[in-house]
């Protein structure tokens, strides 16, 4: 819990300095004097992927070089996975929570069943119109979105049991209200109410950061 939240204060502080989103950042080549392919495309939503980005990532490499997040986050401009010169970085964080990772995004690139399959983020089936904003997705890897050491596993990464705790802990302890969400299946959430009798690592989890 205190994790999460010191990331969302971080988070918090780059936008107040400089009015911007980590990873969406138009003019972070200018704030921190360095080269292409570290600007974001500006429209306050944080895209796991794109035609040639990955805000994703990205936004863990502009908290990096913000001196904001404890981090050792590297650029890697050509990927040859992906077109042209790609916002990438690796050595995304690793979670206290079963070893897998954050992914900043935006819901709208994660919720039901859309963009996210598409684009090597494992899909968190979020429940839908609860939230409209950026944050972190928890317990998913996806080759897009998360890079990490420890070989963080594909799937989903959670036990229910986990994501119950840490809802009650930092929300309201339902799954699908809040600032915390779970994915909608019978080995996370369901109508609200995580399934810890499951003993099956089923769940993903959004955080909201309340920038909407």
């Amino acid at each position: 819990a205190s994790e999460l939240n010191n990331y969302k204060t971080s988070y918090m502080a780059f936008y107040l300095i400089y009015k911007e989103y980590p990873g969406d950042a138009t003019n972070a080549n200018r704030y921190f004097n360095e080269a292409s392919y570290i600007n974001g495309n500006g429209d306050s939503k944080i895209k796991p992927i794109s035609d040639s980005s990955s805000e994703s990532l990205l936004s863990w490499y502009h908290l990096t070089l913000a001196k904001l997040i404890d981090q050792n986050t590297i650029k890697s401009v050509n990927d040859p996975l992906l077109p042209g010169g790609i916002h990438l970085n690796s050595n995304t964080p690793v979670t206290t929570l079963e070893n897998t990772c954050y992914a900043p995004a935006h819901i709208s690139f994660l919720e039901g069943k859309g963009y996210g399959s598409q684009i090597g983020v494992y899909d968190p089936q979020l429940p839908t119109g609860v939230l409209n904003s950026n944050g972190l997705s928890i317990g998913t890897h996806g080759t897009a979105a998360c890079t990490a050491p420890g070989d963080p596993p594909a799937g989903y990464s959670i036990h229910a049991t986990t994501a119950s705790i840490l809802d009650t802990k930092i929300d309201d302890s339902y799954g699908n209200s809040g600032n915390m969400l779970g994915r909608e299946s019978s080995e996370c959430q369901t109508t609200g109410t995580y399934q810890i009798s499951s003993t099956e690592k089923g769940c993903s989890l959004f955080f909201s950061f309340n920038d909407s």
